[in-house]
């Protein structure tokens, strides 16, 4: 059976709602704190998805400058003396 990811995303959500629903249930009062809270969640959540998509190719460019800067200067374990001669005690 195959399974694409928007049937998958669907699933989460539901299983989510299902079990903030039996949540609510359990304590009285939880449903309308959720619902009160709203408001004030979704901009917080809003502003760290628009952050991450502005950090996210930044710290990757970062990180590949970072990687070809690193395999420039790496030495290989065959060519490197201290790899190949025994260690001295003193």
């Amino acid at each position: 059976m195959r399974t694409d990811p928007e049937t998958e995303a669907t699933a989460y959500g539901v299983g989510i709602g299902i079990v903030l629903i039996q949540a609510c249930v359990l304590f009285p009062g939880a449903l309308a704190c959720v619902v009160l809270l709203l408001p004030l969640v979704l901009p917080l959540l809003a502003l760290g998805l628009v952050a991450a998509l502005v950090a996210a190719p930044i710290y990757a460019v970062r990180r590949l400058v970072a990687w070809a800067r690193s395999g420039s200067t790496r030495v290989s374990a065959a060519t490197s003396p201290s790899y190949l001669s025994p260690r001295s005690s003193a």
